[in-house]
């Protein structure tokens, strides 16, 4: 499992494209020995050992990995391609090659994996609506006069809001899932058994709702609590 993440971290958001192109530059500079200068070494073989690190990490931890930590492999893998491009095609297909790149990286934005796969939120455009509908889950809670003791939530959402948000009072919200209330977004990536406890409608009842593609943020109450 941890070995899959590994792989989906360093080809999602398009990157892929990226490294079929590094793989097939470095194939070709081996297959036609072609003469590759002192720093041309040093880059391949830096970005050779740093992927190796990456690969002893996965046996030796069970940290879960994010997008960003691997942003210096991936920029030596950039500059392997672009060498490569420069050195063994010709400007037209550069041009197509590197269209197709930004294409491709572009649509990092919208790849969304079911709550049970962790997104790197992060690295794309596509948390965006989660800042508005932060707020507006946050009115929500002010409004209906929700006890702030009595909320938990994942990642992102929890802490207190007087150094989040910069508000002049202190309202903390806990990371404790054993609480009345539990804010839920896919943005926090919460664990998967926490994920599968809150649809089920036997512990949890949804209250609200809020969404705007391809953010939701839900309230949820446990169903002790709940009277219609």
């Amino acid at each position: 499992k941890h070995f899959a993440e590994f792989a989906i971290r360093n080809i999602e958001n398009g990157r892929f494209f990226v490294w079929i192109l590094a793989i097939y530059i470095i194939f070709k500079i081996i297959k036609a020995n072609y003469k590759i200068t002192t720093n041309e070494k040093f880059i391949i073989l830096l970005c050779f050992l740093l992927f190796s690190l990456y690969v002893v990490f996965i046996f030796m931890t069970q940290m879960p990995f994010s997008a960003r930590y691997f942003l210096p492999c991936y920029s030596l893998l950039c500059l392997i391609v672009l060498i490569g491009l420069e050195k063994y095609f010709s400007h037209k297909t550069n041009t197509l090659l590197a269209i197709i790149i930004l294409l491709f990286e572009i649509t990092g934005n919208f790849w969304i994996y079911p709550d049970q796969i962790a997104k790197s939120w992060d690295v794309t455009l596509g948390h965006l609506p989660y800042y508005k509908l932060r707020s507006e889950c946050f009115k929500y809670i002010d409004d209906n006069k929700i006890a702030y003791t009595d909320i938990a939530s994942g990642f992102c959402l929890y802490g207190n809001r007087r150094y989040t948000e910069l508000i002049d009072k202190d309202q903390y919200v806990g990371d404790e899932p054993t609480k009345k209330y539990f804010i839920y977004s896919n943005i926090s990536n919460v664990e998967d058994s926490l994920a599968c406890d809150l649809a089920n409608k036997k512990h949890w009842i949804k209250i609200i709702q809020f969404e705007q593609k391809p953010v939701f943020i839900s309230i949820f109450k446990r169903v002790e609590y709940y009277v219609k």
